[in-house]
């Protein structure tokens, strides 16, 4: 009798020997060497099996977050009850417009205007009123990367501020344009510089040093991560004139970016500053540094640069209490705790590579991510789902060649860090119970 198994993708291992393949038949036989695995037929075929690892969970602070060069800036007062308190200031550069700005010696200045668009919120829905401070910048922001830990000093006197009533807008990702007057002191003083030395706005260099930028400001009765998308065409500062005798007023706007027609250039930022005091996570200071918050839960959080730990140890212990063993899928599963609904998880999220050192493993220049094993090369975005009987909140996703991997050799990197796909910009957050985290694990033993 044949006896015949048919796998998408089978991972053989024996004494942790790999041999892989896309598609596999293997036959069951009179003669081993038909098979061509040296496998004695009289031993018997395979048993289908399903086991679930519960992996070994902690947390990590990991270095400072790269928070330029992404489309939104972050202007947060914000005080999450397991997190603690999270405070983003953004700064920003302006570029002159497409056009020359060349204003008449007779015309007259009217205001100068600061719109931008509101892309996020994140807090409490009940809290609606949320105030914003536009300062000055006294140092221009150069080319150089910035992070969350970077700041640019700004002037103590606001040049305008606005309170905005945000009901309405009960969603996180939001779409809509607000406005601050700034100071007149400033408006007349572009307004004047244009008339006594026009090459200042003809040249992007000689402009910076006329005006460095502004930098946004949370009021501290705020209760919200705000972000702004400096990227977009609604985002820029306006300065409005006329001429006496002219019945339609004429208008120049500055913009958060320049472009060559193909690039765009762009010097904007934010800093954030977190107080953990009085939460589980409130001892974790050092930066690299393994931490077990005691309450048996894990955290991860956009923005902040805490991230979960996972230890694939209990796999490998596991894994040797098998000689012969055929992986058919690992799957790592881990669901959320329940939650406000303001206090929403971040979307997809990835998993990276770290070292022993917990240090973030670099291939060509860019941190190690695992790839989406079901679209050829991709990179894998753990998806976040909700059963809609019992209401469960998981995110999960395929690692079987991972897994192979670390079934072949040993020695290669076996630490795993959770971290959100759009951690610069957002502030999302994850809180979950360790034991629900476990790599579901489909196999087939030989008997």
């Amino acid at each position: 009798m044949i006896h015949t198994i048919i796998c998408i993708m089978i991972l053989w291992v024996k004494r942790f020997a790999l041999i892989v393949g896309l598609a596999i038949v293997v036959v069951a036989c009179e003669e081993s060497g038909e098979i061509g695995l040296d496998l004695d037929p009289k031993r018997g075929g395979f048993s289908a099996k399903y086991y679930e690892i519960p992996l070994r969970t902690s947390v990590l602070q990991m270095d400072s977050i790269f928070t330029k060069g992404h489309p939104r800036v972050l202007v947060s007062h914000f005080s999450d009850p397991d997190f603690g308190d999270l405070d983003a200031t953004g700064y920003a550069r302006l570029f002159l417009g497409l056009s020359k700005f060349e204003p008449d010696s007779l015309s007259v200045y009217d205001s100068l205007i600061f719109n931008f668009n509101l892309t996020y919120q994140y807090g409490p829905r009940d809290l609606m009123l949320q105030q914003i401070y536009v300062h000055e910048l006294e140092d221009t922001i150069n080319n150089d990367l910035k992070f969350s830990w970077d700041s640019t000093a700004y002037m103590q006197d606001p040049l305008g501020q606005n309170v905005f009533n945000l009901a309405g807008l009960d969603t996180v990702w939001i779409d809509t344009v607000l406005s601050i007057r700034l100071a007149d002191t400033l408006g007349l003083r572009l307004f004047q510089g244009a008339k006594d030395d026009p090459d200042i706005f003809a040249d992007h260099n000689k402009f910076q040093r006329f005006f460095n930028g502004i930098a946004m400001v949370p009021s501290v009765a705020n209760s919200k991560a705000l972000g702004i998308n400096l990227l977009s065409g609604d985002s820029k500062i306006t300065l409005h004139y006329h001429l006496p005798l002219d019945t339609v007023g004429k208008s120049y706007s500055f913009n958060f970016y320049s472009t060559d027609g193909y690039n765009r250039f762009t010097a904007f930022y934010h800093s954030i500053k977190t107080n953990r005091s009085g939460t589980a996570l409130e001892g974790l200071i050092d930066t690299n540094v393994e931490y077990d918050p005691g309450n048996g839960n894990n955290y991860t959080q956009s923005g902040s640069g805490i991230v979960t730990r996972l230890s694939l140890i209990p796999l490998y212990q596991f894994l040797d209490t098998i000689s012969e063993i055929v992986v058919n899928r690992a799957e790592l599963v881990f669901q959320t705790e329940p939650y406000e609904e303001y206090l929403s998880p971040p979307g997809p999220m990835q998993l990276y590579v770290i070292d022993k050192d917990n240090q973030y493993v670099f291939v060509n220049g860019r941190p190690k991510k695992l790839l989406d094993e079901e679209s050829q090369g991709n990179e894998l975005y753990l998806k976040f789902t909700q059963d809609e009987l019992t209401g469960i909140r998981t995110y999960s996703g395929v690692i079987s060649v991972f897994t192979q991997g670390l079934i072949s050799d040993k020695s290669v990197d076996s630490l795993l860090v959770v971290r959100p796909y759009n951690t610069g910009s957002t502030v999302n957050r994850f809180v979950g119970d360790n034991t629900t985290v476990v790599i579901k694990l489909y196999y087939s033993e030989l008997d």
